[in-house]
């Protein structure tokens, strides 16, 4: 199992920026003790087109934007925990990032795409953990 999927059809990162991406998730796992072993999630880049049919369809927005996440393993107030599940696989979440509107966005705060890629997946991460803990 691979802690981080990352899925990238179209070819819109370079090979050195998903490195440093990987690096960073599993530099912030292991600062959080998150038990990589266990925990799974995703990270897509898409275009602006492709992020704002996405938006459209799953929040009823239909304009682009730099990132969506999706929590899979939030927990509900009152929800029953399922015994036996422990040492089960933990998919914590799935986050698209839209690789124009990051390099627009590195263009406007002036700093490099890289910082704000990783900056994008870095957050996104981090609400993951806060909804689970």
């Amino acid at each position: 199992m691979t802690f981080v999927d990352i899925i990238d059809d179209n070819n819109l990162v370079e090979d050195s920026t998903k490195d440093m991406l990987l690096k960073l998730l599993e530099c912030a796992a292991e600062y959080e003790n998150v038990d990589t072993e266990i925990t799974e999630m995703s990270l897509s880049f898409v275009s602006k087109e492709e992020i704002q049919e996405i938006n459209r369809d799953y929040r009823g927005k239909d304009v682009p934007t730099d990132v969506i996440s999706f929590a899979l393993n939030d927990e509900v107030e009152d929800e029953i925990d399922i015994i036996g599940l422990e040492d089960e696989i933990n998919s914590i979440g799935d986050v698209i990032i839209c690789v124009d509107i990051a390099h627009e966005q590195a263009k406007e705060y002036e700093h490099s795409f890289d910082r704000e890629i990783g900056f994008l997946q870095y957050m996104d991460f981090y609400i993951f953990l806060v909804m689970i803990i």
